[in-house]
C-alpha cells in the first residue's frame, strides 16, 4: 500500500507527464530532409514543406553516380523553403538551434568567384542572415574562404562575426568537385558556420552573434549560388543530403519538473519493493 507521501509524489510525477504529453514546456521540432533522389525542384514536401526554385535563376535534378542525384544550381540559382501557412517552423527561437546540414560542390569554374550562400532568418527578398563558401577559380587562382554577413536591409538588428578559423590547409587545398559537407547553426543569438572537405580532410568554421529580426516576420531558410563574374557567369555547383531542423527540446523548467518526476517514481519504485 501507497502511504499519503508516496501518492502525492505519484500524482505530482503523473501530472509532470502528462503536461509534457500536452507539449507544454516541448519546443516542437521541425525537420525537412532530402537527398533528391526521389524527388523534382518543387515537389520537395515534408509535413506541408517545399523547397523551390526561385524564378531569379536555374535549379535541376542532375544524376552524377548511379543511385545519386543532386539539386544542380546554375549560376546566380536559388531554392528557398516555403511552408503553407508561413515560414515560422524556421525561426531560430522557435526550438533553437535552427541547424542546416548539406554537401555541396563547386563543379565547374565561374568567370571569377564563385560562393554557395546559406541564408537563415531570411524575409523573401533576398535580406538575411547570410553564411558563405567561397572559391576563387578566377586568373589568380586564389583561396576558398568562408564568411558571414547581414545581406540586404529589410530589418532591424545586428551582426558580429569572429575571423573565419581555417584547418589543414583549408584555403588552398579546396578543388572544384570537392565535396564540402556544411553546418549552419542559429539559435537566434549565436550563429555558426562549419565545413570540412571531404576529400582533404581541411576544415573552416566561424562564429557570431547576431539579434537580426526581419520587419515581414519570415523566417525563410535559402540556398543560393552566387558568382561575382565578369563575364557569363558559367559556374555551376550542386547541392545534397539537406538537412533542416529546429531541434525539440525540454525547456530549462520542464528539465527541473522531469527531475521532479524522476524523483516521484524512484520513491514509488521503492516504496513498491518495500
Amino acid at each position: 500500500m501507497f502511504n499519503s507521501k508516496s501518492l502525492l509524489l505519484a500524482g505530482a510525477a503523473a501530472g509532470v507527464f502528462a503536461a509534457i504529453g500536452l507539449g507544454n514546456g516541448m519546443a516542437r521540432a521541425n525537420t525537412i530532409t532530402d537527398n533528391f533522389n526521389s524527388d523534382t525542384v518543387g515537389a520537395f514536401s515534408s509535413s506541408g514543406d517545399t523547397l523551390f526554385t526561385n524564378s531569379s535563376g536555374a535549379v535541376n535534378i542532375v544524376t552524377v553516380a548511379t543511385g545519386n542525384n543532386v539539386a544542380q544550381f546554375n549560376a546566380a540559382a536559388n531554392l528557398d523553403t516555403q511552408t503553407a501557412n508561413g515560414n515560422a517552423p524556421w525561426k531560430p527561437t522557435l526550438a533553437a538551434p535552427l541547424t542546416i546540414t548539406g554537401d555541396w560542390t563547386f563543379v565547374s569554374a565561374p568567370d571569377y568567384n564563385d560562393e554557395l550562400h546559406i541564408y537563415t532568418r531570411e524575409s523573401a527578398s533576398g535580406n538575411g542572415i547570410r553564411f558563405g563558401i567561397g572559391i576563387d577559380q578566377g586568373a589568380s587562382g586564389g583561396p576558398a574562404y568562408i564568411f558571414a554577413d547581414l545581406s540586404g536591409a529589410t530589418g532591424t538588428g545586428t551582426i558580429s562575426v569572429g575571423t573565419p578559423v581555417y584547418t589543414g590547409n583549408f584555403t588552398t587545398s579546396v578543388a572544384l568537385k570537392d565535396v564540402l559537407a556544411f553546418t549552419v547553426t542559429d539559435n537566434g543569438n549565436s550563429i555558426s558556420l562549419n565545413v570540412t572537405d571531404n576529400n582533404t580532410g581541411a576544415t573552416a568554421s566561424l562564429t557570431g552573434t547576431s539579434d537580426y529580426t526581419p520587419t515581414n516576420n519570415d523566417y525563410l531558410v535559402s540556398f543560393l549560388s552566387n558568382e561575382s563574374y565578369t563575364g557569363s557567369g558559367t559556374g555551376k555547383g550542386n547541392l545534397d543530403n539537406v538537412t533542416i531542423t529546429n531541434a525539440a527540446v525540454p525547456e530549462p523548467a520542464t528539465l527541473g519538473l522531469m527531475a521532479v518526476a524522476g524523483t516521484a517514481i524512484l520513491l514509488v519504485g521503492k516504496r513498491k519493493g518495500a
